[in-house]
């Protein structure tokens, strides 16, 4: 099995054209899912990225 190559909160922000902080809000609130990768590290699962910009297309 090949793991996928995991998201960054930095990379995350940087493709939703938001700040890390905006991002760690949206984890925070469960809005985005992580895979806890420490105590305090995540990472975001480039198809669970997908998937949040997907169900958000088309809303205000």
């Amino acid at each position: 099995m090949v793991a996928p190559d995991l998201l960054t909160v930095a990379r995350v922000a940087g493709v939703l054209a938001l700040s890390e902080r905006s991002v760690r809000t949206l984890i925070a609130q469960r809005a985005l899912p992580v895979i806890r990768v420490g105590a305090r590290a995540v990472r975001i699962h480039p198809d669970d990225l997908q998937k949040f910009i997907e169900e958000r297309r088309g809303t205000p």
